[in-house]
């Protein structure tokens, strides 16, 4: 051994060169592949022991140059400027639990993976997915076909210490989903929206919010109706959403009652409905707490009548009949009729949904909302919904009253419905 040593450091110190050489404890030839072969059966391989100070004060350190660090207790490696560890002594292992989004994904659906702890080294495997395998803090995965699939992350700190984390992927052939429509526009106009059923889906369910009516300094608008049902569908199958907007809030005293809530409808595109949630009256400003305090959105097909005799509700997805002479105020639109103009001054047509949907507007009152909400003055107008709501009444300088609340619909399975839940705009939401 004291020979091979002394030949290994003449080779070394004299600058000779050799293809290989090979320190052992028999004969042997050295392994062609190494530069030094080092084989023994019963000792290791001892590195150069070095605190980190010591290490730091090596001048120019080569990449790939090994230490063991005995200030750390790591087997070090230097490697672009800077010194990793490779193993070390570990007390604290990291994190290595994930999570992912959507949970329930689809075919094709990009599913997006993140760890609980950040600054570590990542290593994804993913089980037939695209990709296979990712060494980023955040990869996005999708998969081909349905079924159950293993994910797999391992992490590493800068000690060198490691965990794994594994979870299962289901992805449907179908995934679930929902998608939320909110009021969009202005006050008394605003768009009616589309959606395009997913091409797998063949069952929807539709839940529909009504506006609430316009308030006063005495009383709050009506609350809107909540609509719930489960429709079939086609795939690709086109739906007309329309959110209804909150009433315009009129002041106290002669002449100041709220505009009617709109309604909030979903049709098939040949405007047939499927849901609608009518929205709530006006509220007035009589001295009467009873007369003054509008309807709420109805669960009924019919809109209600406005307060202190004020003008009857719609049916069968009309409009309320005629207009109130003296009152200042207009009737809620239906799904399929507008109401009658009080004049531009007081109150332009509520429209009806098959009509674009908009809002009573009023020069000298307070506008419906968007959604065939009727405008108030003397009187509160009428609530929007799948029958108008009526004007409330005028009977005096203090006797201004609330409006009708509109009417309902729910054509599907497994209904739920509630009269007056809703506050401020509607809201629409398509689960599957």
């Amino acid at each position: 051994m004291k020979f091979l040593y002394f030949l290994l450091t003449l080779l070394w110190s004299t600058g000779l060169y050799a293809q290989s050489v090979r320190i052992a404890s028999s004969p042997g030839q050295a392994d062609p592949s190494a530069g030094l072969d080092v084989d023994f059966n019963d000792r290791g391989l001892l590195l150069p022991r070095l605190t980190t100070t010591q290490r730091n004060a090596i001048s120019n350190p080569a990449d790939g140059l090994q230490i063991f660090n005995t200030t750390s207790q790591c087997m070090e490696v230097f490697i672009s400027n800077s010194w990793f560890a490779v193993a070390c002594p570990c007390q604290n292992f990291p994190n290595a639990q994930f999570s992912f989004t959507p949970n329930n994904p689809g075919v094709g659906n990009a599913v997006s993976f993140s760890p609980q702890q950040s600054g570590l080294q990542y290593q994804w495997l993913f089980a037939s997915g695209t990709p296979a395998s990712s060494s980023q803090a955040n990869p996005s995965v999708t998969w081909a076909n349905a079924g159950s699939y293993s994910v797999v992350l391992q992490v590493t700190d800068n000690q060198g210490c490691s965990a794994s984390d594994t979870q299962t992927v289901v992805v449907n052939s179908c995934p679930s989903g929902s998608q939320t429509f909110t009021a969009n526009g202005l006050l008394a106009s605003g768009t009616i929206q589309t959606f395009t059923v997913p091409a797998c889906v063949t069952s929807v369910t539709i839940e529909a919010w009504g506006a609430q009516g316009g308030s006063t300094n005495t009383a709050s608008g009506g609350l809107g109706a909540y609509i719930k049902g489960t429709f079939s569908v086609n795939g690709g199958e086109l739906l007309r959403i329309l959110v209804g907007q909150q009433g315009e809030a009129g002041s106290s005293g002669h002449g100041n009652c709220g505009g009617g809530g709109g309604g909030s409808f979903v049709t098939r595109s040949n405007n047939q409905p499927m849901v609608v949630a009518g929205g709530g009256g006006g509220a007035g400003t009589a001295s009467n707490s009873s007369i003054r305090t509008p309807d709420p959105g109805q669960t009924g097909n019919s809109g209600t009548a406005g307060k202190g005799n004020g003008m009857p509700g719609g049916t069968g997805g009309n409009a309320a009949p005629g207009v109130c002479g003296g009152c200042g105020a207009t009737n809620g639109a239906g799904l399929q009729s507008n109401s009658q103009a009080y004049g531009s001054s007081y109150g332009t047509a509520a429209i009806a949904f098959t009509n674009g949907g908009g809002g009573s507007t009023s020069s000298s009152g307070y506008d419906g909302g968007f959604g065939g909400g009727g405008a108030g003055a003397f009187g509160a107008g009428g609530g929007g919904g799948y029958s108008g709501g009526g004007s409330g009444n005028y009977t005096g300088t203090t006797d201004n009253s609330g409006g009708g609340g509109g009417g309902s619909f729910n054509g599907g399975t497994n209904p739920s419905n509630q009269a007056g839940v809703r506050s401020g705009n509607g809201q629409v939401i398509l689960s599957w």
